[in-house]
């Protein structure tokens, strides 16, 4: 049987992210069964060309992600792949939490982890067999959604296999990988997830990846992850790799094992990760750092302590960023804070002070996005809750350029405004243009830059 994944996206979203969970589950398939599988990434490919390859390839079954930010992308693809005579499912984020709106428009809908379930599903699909017993999935029968109980995530990441790179073009993903940018545009670089879920409450995420993931973080052991480290670096030549968990650094010792591990048995790698500021410190930022760490992404989200208390609940002090910062500063580590413009009951006052502090912070880059309570999140509870008016258009949801409700005093234009001053005001000065002008000596460079500042527009 052949199955086609399909990966939606936004216009100008960064291409040097391939989709691991789809390579996660195309691994996964292959090892169940003999399924001839195909990975379809809207990066490289427009919904026309998605479309004439569904028809010319005629795949027995489709399974389409969804965000809701590419939802309306989605769609079209998933009506494609009807049209192709193909059995579809859908999966992601927006399926877990949204699964209603999918109904009418796939035949099958997994909700949280995808790889057991949807294999199953395949078998099941593949068999002529109902799949009433498969945990995890909502199915349609003869007019009506039959909602199966849900499923439990697997207990330990090891027994997956590594993500089926070989159906992706690697090549164009390394070309456009931006995470080393500040240390050098030339780095060969891929990415790896080494955990899934977060144990953090910060409303901008949750409780979408409780739902996603579950409520407890499960960690890949070092040896497992060192591994995959190693077969990227000899199947496609690559300096770096970007560690894409959402808080690496959650559990000490883990990771300080992880550390020692990588010093022993990958000696030179350069890599990256995302964690919270406050966990941490001197001693573990020292032996990341030994270990090959070169760029750290932290989330600051905001200036204001109100914001970060009442409306984000991220539970973290503006010192924490501080002094994270100046740690990582200290030990050579480059560095880059997400923050995020225009939440519920933000004054331009308080993002102002953001913009301010930011560009006070001895970071090598920002990225100051528009903050957009996603549907089933505890923020959209929040912007509802206060009266905001939250728009019923999926595609509105785009963090990077839009505004997706009507906050009080501060208009779309206004926060929109405040994010372009935010991203000029900390990259032209003089510390910063350095780390600009530095596109322009290739033209692989000079593509990055272009495909960073248009997906702001």
């Amino acid at each position: 049987m052949k199955i086609a994944l399909i990966f939606p996206r936004l216009k100008h979203e960064n291409f040097g992210d391939p989709p691991l969970g789809l390579a996660y589950l195309a691994a996964y398939l292959k090892r169940v069964s003999n399924f001839k599988v195909s990975i379809l990434d809207m990066a490289f490919l427009s919904a026309a060309e998605v479309r004439g390859r569904l028809i010319k390839e005629r795949p027995d079954m489709a399974g389409v992600y969804f965000s809701t930010p590419a939802y309306n992308i989605a769609i079209e693809a998933a009506r494609a792949a009807k049209e192709a005579g193909c059995f579809v499912a859908a999966g992601g984020p927006h399926a877990t939490v949204f699964p209603q709106s999918l109904e009418e428009e796939v035949d099958a809908i997994v909700i949280g982890e995808g790889e057991a379930a949807f294999a199953e599903l395949a078998l099941a699909y593949a068999a002529g067999n109902n799949p009433e017993a498969i945990g995890g999935i909502w199915f349609r029968d003869n007019g009506r959604t039959v909602k199966n109980a849900p499923r439990e995530p697997l207990l330990d990441l090891d027994i997956l296999p590594y993500p089926e790179r070989g159906l992706l073009e690697m090549e164009r993903y390394i070309d456009n990988c931006q995470y080393f940018d500040c240390v050098d545009i030339k780095i060969r670089a891929a990415t790896m997830i080494s955990s899934r879920g977060c144990p953090f409450k910060c409303a901008y995420c949750q409780p979408t990846l409780n739902k996603l993931f579950g409520r407890n973080i499960r960690l890949r052991s070092p040896e497992n992850i060192i591994a995959e480290i190693e077969e990227l670096r000899s199947g496609y030549a690559v300096d770096a790799v970007y560690l894409h968990d959402d808080t690496l650094t959650f559990d000490r010792k883990w990771v300080e094992d992880l550390c020692r591990k990588l010093i022993i048995r990958v000696p030179g790698l350069i890599w990256g990760c995302n964690s919270r500021a406050d966990l941490l410190d001197e001693g573990l930022l020292g032996l990341m750092r030994e270990s090959g760490l070169s760029c750290l992404h932290i989330g600051a989200e905001s200036a204001s302590q109100r914001i970060i208390d009442e409306i984000y609940a991220k539970g973290i002090k503006l010192l924490d960023v501080r002094q994270a910062v100046a740690m990582a500063k200290r030990k050579n580590i480059r560095t880059m804070c997400f923050f995020m413009l225009g939440a519920p009951t933000e004054t331009r006052r308080e993002i102002e002070n953001t913009i301010s502090f930011a560009r006070g912070l001895d970071l090598d880059e920002a990225v100051f996005n528009i903050a957009s309570p996603m549907p089933g999140t505890l923020l959209y509870e929040t912007a509802k809750s206060l009266g905001y008016h939250i728009s019923d258009r999926w595609e509105d949801f785009n963090y990077y350029s839009q505004k997706a409700y009507n906050n009080s005093g501060l208009g779309g234009r206004q926060v929109k405004y405040l994010q372009l001053k935010a991203l000029f005001m900390f990259y032209l000065s003089l510390y910063r243009l350095k780390y600009v002008l530095r596109h322009f000596y290739s033209l692989r460079g000079l593509r990055k830059l272009l495909r960073k500042i248009k997906r702001f527009f």
